[in-house]
């Protein structure tokens, strides 16, 4: 997908969300005790701090920090917590 404000390639990921909101490439599964070094080192992004929890599937630009989301139906990388219909 190309990013809608720079043109340039995004990669395909999740953004995941439970007391901090972190984006991790591919089909990286979510991290259970997570620091920004962890995050970092899988490719991700660690974004700041949200009180939900959610998985969304989530395409990013590194050029221009951009975050392009899918929502509503279930999200299959976390049954239940990304959905909403």
């Amino acid at each position: 997908m190309k990013c809608p404000a720079c043109g340039a390639e995004m990669e395909v990921g999740h953004l995941f969300s439970d007391d901090e909101m972190y984006w991790l490439p591919g089909d990286a599964d979510c991290l259970i005790w997570r620091t920004r070094e962890r995050v970092e080192k899988k490719g991700g992004v660690l974004l700041g701090f949200l009180n939900v929890a959610a998985a969304l599937t989530a395409w990013h630009c590194r050029k221009c920090r951009q975050l392009v989301v899918r929502y509503g139906g279930e999200n299959p990388w976390a049954p239940g917590l990304g959905g909403g219909e």
